[in-house]
């Protein structure tokens, strides 16, 4: 798949679509190498994923879907950064993709999707303050994950998914 879309973009260097699925390729290459344990090969393809939807978003800054992936990419470096220990790291790309998506919330504030993703941005902020120690900021940002959760939840009991979240935040 991954060749595949590497010779496609190659012929076609100009395609937004071809960069993207290029994109998410590296972030699953990146996800199978984290799952088996190889985190320095899952840095490597998440950086090659991140540069390319820097590249995008650069060339396309009004696309909420561009922002969102960048903000993923944020997320899976930021999430690779502390298993390896390097809290600050960590802390540095968590709030890069907090600031995407708070810029994507204020953009489109009735998408339970990028609440979602603000939510776990928080949450993941207030890991990250949690492993530094910080327990004030992590109790601030675990809470504010809590009540997106559950205001979500509350406006859509019917979900699955949003039940699922509810129970993670507990």
């Amino acid at each position: 798949s991954l060749a595949i879309r590497l010779q496609l973009e190659k012929s076609n260097p100009h395609s937004e679509q071809l960069k993207r699925a290029l994109s998410v390729s590296y972030n699953k290459l990146g996800d199978i190498s984290q799952q088996l344990g190889d985190l320095q090969q899952a840095k490597d393809y998440f950086e090659q994923s991140l540069v390319i939807a820097q590249q995008l978003e650069k060339t396309n800054p009004h696309s909420e879907r561009l922002k969102r992936d960048l903000s993923i990419s944020y997320n899976k470096l930021g999430d690779i950064a502390q298993q390896l220990d390097n809290l600050q790291q960590a802390k540095d790309y968590f709030e890069q993709s907090l600031a995407i998506r708070l810029q994507l919330e204020k953009s489109n504030p009735h998408s339970e999707q990028l609440k979602r993703d603000l939510a776990t941005s928080f949450f993941k902020l207030g890991k990250s303050y949690e492993l530094q120690g910080n327990m004030a900021l992590a109790l601030k940002y675990y809470q504010a994950a809590k009540k997106l959760v559950n205001t979500l939840y509350n406006a859509n009991p019917l979900s699955q998914q949003l039940k699922d979240d509810v129970a993670e935040m507990d």
